[in-house]
């Protein structure tokens, strides 16, 4: 049924529920539905409030972490004692917090988590100061997209898109689209910089939106820093020669070209490449395979 599978095998959470519906007088058309507001005062009194202070607050701040573990608690939650606390909750409430294996990872329940979530969100400072605390540990780790979402509950918009650029550089290696697209989709547009704006841009691209991805490149041509302008400028061009524009798409990365500080290698090494590719196109095989040349020498460098 609904309410075993969203107790997930809560014995108490299925009596409890079992008995809401059977008090309304429910009929069997209904869906069941788990009755969170009584399981949540059944949480709030038999499951936090006997709870010592020290594991209460560790309990509350811990339920936003994902993986749950003995290392990043200690990270997140500055608690030396975390493996202690945690352990100590699996054996005091065994149907809400599970080990998962001896490395020291563990699960709360998800009525927990949900439960948990809404008495952290009572108090706004606590809760962003929780986030923010998990934001800067996951970046420790290298867990960016965990990281980013993590500074968007913390309200810290800056922290946020500043990872999510070297999130987005990691998924894109992986092709995860999705969560490119969540990612700056949850991002206030204030906090969407051009760097995310281009990766965004290269994702429309690569899902086949060239309209959507060319409108995000001129709004960076616009109102981006220098760099990221000859950025969207080279990104441009190489949608046209795509296109078979290929003349055109030249002119574009002759633009960008004299724009390109000569110390930015890697930019340079881009438009080069780009300008191959044009010369290409256009059947110039011989400034092709010396501008291609050029590119690869930059890149080694």
């Amino acid at each position: 049924t609904r309410i075993v599978d969203q107790c997930e095998g809560w014995i108490m959470g299925i009596q409890l529920s079992s008995n809401a519906l059977r008090r309304r007088e429910l009929d069997s058309v209904l869906p069941a539905e788990v009755d969170r507001n009584l399981l949540f005062e059944y949480m709030a009194a038999e499951v936090l409030a006997p709870l010592p202070q020290d594991s209460h607050d560790f309990l509350l701040r811990s339920s936003i972490l994902r993986p749950l573990t003995v290392d990043l608690a200690q990270a997140a939650l500055s608690r030396a004692d975390a493996a202690d606390q945690l352990r100590t909750l699996a054996e005091r409430l065994p149907m809400l917090v599970t080990s998962l294996d001896g490395d020291g990872a563990y699960r709360y329940h998800g009525l927990l988590v949900d439960f948990l979530g809404q008495v952290l969100r009572r108090d706004v400072a606590t809760y962003r100061a929780a986030h923010l605390a998990a934001g800067h540990a996951q970046t420790t780790r290298g867990a960016l997209v965990e990281a980013v979402q993590h500074y968007i509950e913390a309200d810290r918009p800056d922290e946020a898109a500043a990872v999510a650029v070297r999130a987005v550089d990691q998924l894109y290696e992986t092709g995860r689209w999705d969560t490119i697209a969540r990612i700056f989709e949850q991002l206030p547009p204030n906090a969407r910089t051009p760097e995310l704006l281009l990766a965004e841009a290269l994702r429309l691209k690569e899902q086949g939106d060239n309209e959507a991805a060319l409108l995000l490149l001129t709004e960076v041509e616009t109102h981006g820093d220098p760099r990221s302008q000859i950025m969207a400028r080279t990104r441009r061009a190489n949608m046209w020669g795509l296109q078979g524009r290929h003349q055109p798409a030249l002119d574009l990365f002759r633009d960008a070209l004299y724009a390109t500080d000569p110390v930015d290698l890697i930019l340079m090494a881009e438009v080069h490449r780009g300008m191959g590719r044009a010369y290409y196109g256009l059947g110039e095989n011989a400034p092709a395979i010396e501008h291609f040349e050029i590119a690869l020498r930059l890149f080694e460098e």
